[in-house]
């Protein structure tokens, strides 16, 4: 299995006719030389623009996790909105979401398959006040945020978890914690949620 995206609308010569806008993309192969494209996942409600950049797998479930783009309107401008797309038949069909705590301004960097399901981390917040952020699932479809505090977590300037492994019944988090000072590494271990 592989995930990307796909440009939905093309420009003409210099000038593009239409902003360029993407969609996720979901191929699959037997033997990693002959791929195939399923159906193209669907973009969730209030994303514009957007391509998967990860997928992991547990049985015939799939999470993949997407970037995208709320759509521009005068006065209000496009925001970066991390969203994720389940499948639960090894990838012939698939649904989309943005997880719950992620809808005003959000960034999925990372997941994992735990003995209880999946974790997804990233980040939540505008760019200078972003804090460290970890979803779970049992099932891929329902998500709920996970508490994630604590030094280079949370607090002044930006904070990201940026992969994410799952040692026996933990999750192993690494990431970044960032200020005007410069940015320093974060290590966190949990239990898996």
């Amino acid at each position: 299995m592989a995930v990307g995206g796909r440009q939905t609308a093309a420009g003409n010569g210099r000038k593009p006719a239409k902003p360029v806008s993407y969609r996720p993309a979901v191929w699959t192969s037997q033997d990693g030389v002959k791929w195939s494209a399923v159906a193209p996942p669907p973009l969730p409600s209030g994303v514009a623009s957007g391509a998967f950049h990860q997928i992991v797998a547990r049985g015939d479930v799939l999470v993949g996790l997407g970037w995208g783009t709320t759509p521009q309107t005068a006065g209000k401008p496009a925001r970066w909105l991390g969203f994720i797309g389940v499948s639960s038949d090894g990838g012939r069909t698939w649904r989309t979401s943005v997880p719950a705590g992620a809808e005003e301004a959000s960034e999925l960097t990372s997941s994992a398959v735990t003995p209880k399901g999946f974790v997804v981390a990233g980040a939540v917040g505008r760019n200078g006040a972003q804090d460290a952020a970890m979803w779970a699932s049992a099932d891929g479809v329902t998500w709920r945020r996970v508490p994630a505090r604590g030094t280079g977590l949370d607090g002044p300037g930006d904070q990201r978890l940026t992969a994410l492994a799952a040692v026996g019944g933990d999750v192993l988090a690494v990431g970044v914690n960032a200020d005007h000072r410069g940015e320093t590494s974060t290590l966190w271990r949990t239990t898996a949620p």
